[in-house]
């Protein structure tokens, strides 16, 4: 058995609604990857993820189903998730173990209450996603219109890397706007033919092609202030009685926030820090600003982290009285 290196290990959950195509991906990406020798197909109960005869019977996956493929070099373990709300125990479990979600939605609908449902999942356990289209050769699909959904709802950093020259019956080509190529693909099982964009495409690509480069080097550039910004924390702080004592004095709490102060300190430069807290109690918080968690401080108090005073919003701080 071939070993691979971390670097070379991505571990996928798979999810989407009822009907989204889980199931059907699962099987054409473990045909493509040679591991098996034909795709299996639901309506005749022989795929490779839902093999418990309760699956077989309604029709759907019940369980989560583990298995992986080797792709250009790569081992992807893929975790094929149930999309129904009975089951959203097994999408949770899926998300906890996997670096990245893959969300399918079917071409005809579009966002569903489920697609809101598992997004809201990843967003909780910060999972970076990747939406899919799939069933772009349903006569009701309308590829941009999903696209300008999506938008609406969770904002310009839903970015296309491909998109299909048509929709319906008739599709079999698409625009990869990374590799700024065309791939169309001949038959069943074949690989595309990648072949140059045709000049009717090419201005779109391009333009989508800019706003894709755009969107990673903004993406870039916020990890390197992160990385800047958590180095020049001091490592540890050494937090007095006296310090926890002020911290309490001054505890208050917000309405729109519920942000608690539980302690003031000083790096050896003067610097002042607050030792911040949620209400609800977490590591992590959507609130801005909040950088690491305070080692020093875990002592006395958990679940806090430590806040630069310039990193807190006016409007918080005057809420907060300080």
């Amino acid at each position: 058995m071939k070993t691979y290196q971390t670097q070379e290990i991505k571990n996928i959950a798979l999810l989407g609604n009822d009907g989204s195509g889980k199931t059907t991906l699962t099987e054409s990406l473990l045909y493509e990857a040679g591991v098996i020798s034909r795709r299996g197909r639901i309506t005749q109960h022989n795929t490779v993820s839902d093999y418990f005869p309760v699956e077989q019977e309604y029709g759907y996956s019940v369980f989560s189903t583990v298995y992986h493929v080797e792709w250009n070099g790569k081992k992807l373990n893929i975790i094929d998730c149930p999309g129904s709300d009975d089951f959203v125990g097994a999408a949770m479990t899926a998300l906890n173990v996997t670096d990245t979600a893959i969300l399918l939605l079917k071409g005809a609908n579009g966002v569903e209450v489920g697609t809101q449902n598992h997004f809201r999942y990843t967003e909780k356990l910060g999972k970076p996603v990747i939406f899919l289209v799939n069933q772009l050769d349903n006569e009701k699909c309308d590829y941009d219109n999903i696209v300008e959904q999506l938008k609406s709802i969770y904002g310009p950093k839903v970015v296309p890397v491909q998109y299909p020259v048509q929709t319906g019956p008739d599709f079999h080509e698409l625009i990869d706007v990374l590799l700024m190529k065309k791939l169309t693909y001949t038959g069943e099982g074949q690989p595309p033919l990648v072949e140059d964009i045709p000049a009717s495409e090419f201005d779109k690509a391009k333009a989508l092609h800019m706003e894709l480069v755009e969107k990673a080097a903004e993406k870039a550039r916020q990890e390197k202030e992160k990385a800047e910004a958590k180095a020049e924390l001091p490592k540890e702080i050494v937090v007095t009685q006296e310090m926890r004592q002020e911290g309490y004095d001054r505890k208050t709490t917000t309405d729109d926030h519920g942000m608690h102060i539980y302690g003031i300190a000083k790096d050896q430069n003067g610097t002042k820090y607050y030792m911040v807290k949620n209400s609800w109690g977490t590591q992590k918080s959507e609130y801005k600003g909040i950088w690491y968690v305070s080692e020093a401080y875990m002592q006395y108090k958990t679940n806090c982290v430590l806040v630069h005073k310039d990193a807190i919003p006016a409007k918080l701080k005057k809420k907060m009285g300080l």
